[in-house]
């Protein structure tokens, strides 16, 4: 470890509540952590930090809660409501059988207890795509009694989709219910079913793609009786019953403690199934629309090592040579398992000892990095790595006490995710609830906070890969580029290695094609400058940070622009925030620039467009717009021959508010309530004049 861990968030038990899961983070494939309380799932954004004014030792990231899933006002459900008539099944049962069930949060109504398991979260997993209707990933939970829920993103809230009722159900059809036991049913049978529908852990599956059916993905239930139910999803869910439907159930005689799904194409992926007995069992998944169900699955290895070692936590990554394996956690040690070239066979390599006194309880992989949490308030990072076919575990572990030098407060671990580059690391820890003296004497203030740290070098080699690397975001990359670029900074040794490298890296920036070469070049410019001028004085510059770069940036921005309108007829919002943020950087408020002059000559030579209510610009004034767009309007036409130009802010179709008769044909336009609805604002194809497709684009 090289860095010490810096705290981003620190959680409320009073707000969030406590902490209960053993895997409470969760990186979402959108560049956010989810972060499980028991009574709210936090939807965290990591940005860099934009304050002007950054000081050398102030932190350069920030963080910023963007929703909150609550299940505090979610109506009331109990899987135990219609299945049992305590009233009249008690007389029938003995002692033990009485006392087993009012123990069992899952098998009573919860209104017995003080404690309601169903109010309390358990888990969250993010979708691996994109909801199709809502341009947003739909997120998955379960409770501690047994509730699964979709959470679906509407507007600036989400809301919730209860399956608990889909999967009671699919397990009680054909049954007679409520059921007398002992009379109209054994006692056996009841806990069996009960426990068939209690889910304590959730997992998604890739998204299918076939040629003969629309694409789908699977949420994959694991139950209290070793049951594994596939339940299919559509990408375009919209809260409907029809679009949560079962497809298969796997069985197997011990609880379900983990699931790690392996995509191998975009028609197959395998499961891996980990028990509280210490088994570990594989399944081949197939989309296969031939059948009357959407799925085939069949087992393909099973590992029946019943030690009575409980799986806490499992996941898919790879050796330093490229070999797919999983590593699944079991006590202190990593059982490790390795796949075939063509993942049709799994076999057992080894188990290994990690540094850990307590047992672990989660473990995340990114390809040959991962990190694994222990009960212990620690983080143990390690590599895979593989010489000659020999596999090894190179591990590191850094504890963390607390964020005061004066004492050290006993902290627990609640799970840890690595972000996509393997190169930050965000932790959970909590106090010892027992210990509320110790707490308030030394006035622990923090006593559930999420942490960053960075568990593996960021060595120049490493940045310039992230950089090479298209399936790492944009986001997590700038990130990693402006942390190193910062230790560069900060570092003592002599300035000419520290420029070269980050000269290395600007040049190979200027050979990246498209907006993540602009979007990578723009975020370590303006964090340089930024940095610098906090660190040596305003307008420092050193010498490689040249104007030269930035003209050829521009230069570079222009053509990018030009190809994009000349092959779509638009630009993406991605390209649009690029575009809005270079002419922020390039052209300040205190500096006189061409930019300066165009807002000067506005309110003579502009509309409104009547779509976004910017303003269009004539001609002369876009040939003076910093450079960005081609000289002349934007114009596109529609297929039936119609043209109309483009906002230069939105790239969208223009109409003067007061025409609303097309010349041409004399046809009625789009009425105002038309316009303004938020398909046509989407649909960036779209004629404002008679609702046609726009087919080409054209400079005039």
């Amino acid at each position: 470890m090289n860095a010490p861990f810096k705290t981003v968030l620190t959680l409320d038990k009073e707000k969030q509540g406590h902490i209960y899961s053993r895997d409470s983070l969760t990186w979402t494939p959108d560049d956010r952590i989810l972060v499980c309380c028991s009574e709210k799932i936090l939807i965290v954004n990591v940005l860099l930090n934009q304050s002007p004014n950054l000081s050398p030792c102030q932190d350069i990231f920030t963080t910023v809660t963007e929703g909150v899933l609550s299940i505090l006002d979610l109506p009331d459900f109990s899987l135990v409501d219609g299945m049992m008539n305590c009233e009249t099944s008690f007389p029938y049962l003995d002692d033990v059988e009485r006392q087993q069930i009012m123990a069992d949060p899952l098998l009573v109504d919860t209104g017995f207890l003080q404690f309601s398991p169903n109010k309390v979260f358990k888990q969250a997993v993010c979708s691996p795509f994109l909801n199709s209707n809502r341009e947003s990933y739909l997120i998955a939970c379960v409770t501690y009694g047994a509730r699964v829920f979709i959470f679906v993103k509407d507007g600036h809230h989400y809301e919730p989709f209860e399956c608990t009722k889909f999967i009671k159900k699919k397990m009680t059809t054909n049954m007679t219910l409520p059921k007398i036991l002992k009379k109209q049913g054994d006692f056996d049978e009841y806990i069996g079913v009960m426990h068939s529908m209690s889910t304590v852990e959730i997992q998604w599956s890739q998204l299918f793609t076939t040629e003969k059916s629309a694409p789908f993905s699977l949420l994959i239930t694991g139950s209290r009786n070793g049951d594994v139910h596939f339940w299919k999803v559509e990408p375009d869910f919209r809260n409907r019953k029809d679009q949560f439907v079962w497809q298969f159930t796997d069985k197997y005689n011990s609880e379900v403690m983990s699931l790690a799904w392996f995509s191998k194409n975009h028609c197959k992926g395998i499961l891996a199934m980990g028990y509280v007995d210490g088994s570990i069992r594989f399944l081949d998944v197939t989309a296969d629309c031939d059948s009357v169900l959407l799925i085939t699955v069949r087992e393909i290895m099973v590992d029946l090592r019943c030690d009575g070692l409980s799986v806490s936590g499992m996941d898919f990554g790879k050796t330093s040579q490229g070999t797919e394996i999983l590593l699944a956690c079991k006590q202190c040690f990593l059982f490790l398992y390795t796949l075939s070239d063509s993942a049709d066979a799994v076999r057992f390599y080894n188990h290994f000892e990690m540094d850990a006194v307590l047992p672990l309880i989660s473990i995340h992989l990114r390809g040959m990095f991962g990190v694994v949490s222990p009960q212990e308030s620690a983080v143990i990072a390690f590599e895979v790595q593989e010489t000659a076919g020999d596999i090894s575990i190179m591990q590191t572990r850094q504890d963390f006490k607390t964020l005061s030098d004066k004492f050290s407060a006993p902290y627990f671990s609640c799970g840890s995710t690595l972000s996509p580059s393997s190169s930050l690391c965000f932790s959970v820890h909590k106090t010892d609830f027992n210990l509320q003296p110790f707490v308030k004497r030394h006035k622990v203030t923090e006593k559930q906070v999420v942490v960053l740290n960075v568990p593996f070098n960021l060595t120049l080699e490493k940045i310039m890969n992230n950089l090479r690397d298209p399936q790492v975001s944009t986001k997590d990359t700038v990130l990693n580029l402006c942390l190193h670029a910062k230790g560069l900074a900060e570092t003592k040794d002599e300035e000419a290695s520290q420029l070269n490298q980050i000269s290395d890296m600007l040049k190979l920036l200027k050979n990246i094609s498209g907006s993540r070469g602009f979007q990578l070049s723009l975020a370590l410019i303006k964090f340089l400058k930024s940095f610098l001028e906090s660190k040596n004085g305003a307008h420092s510059y050193p010498e490689w940070l040249s104007t030269d770069y930035e003209e050829a940036l521009k230069k570079r921005l222009s053509q990018y622009a030009s190809g994009m309108m000349k092959s779509s007829g638009t630009l993406s919002k991605i390209d649009h925030k690029i575009m809005s943020s270079m002419r922020k950087h390039w052209n300040p408020v205190e500096e006189r620039s061409s930019l300066d002059t165009v807002q000067g000559d506005l309110a003579q030579n502009t509309a409104s467009c009547s779509i976004c209510g910017s303003d269009i610009l004539c001609q002369s004034l876009v040939q003076n717009w910093g450079g960005f767009l081609p000289d002349g309007l934007l114009t596109v036409r529609c297929t039936k021959g119609h043209k109309a130009n483009l906002c230069c802010l939105s790239c969208l179709p223009c109409q003067d508010l007061n025409i609303r008769i097309c010349e041409t044909c004399g046809a009625f336009a789009l009425s105002l309530d038309s316009l303004s609805d938020s398909i046509i604002l989407q649909d960036k194809h779209t004629c404002p004049i008679c609702g046609s497709h726009l087919r080409e684009s054209i400079w005039t």
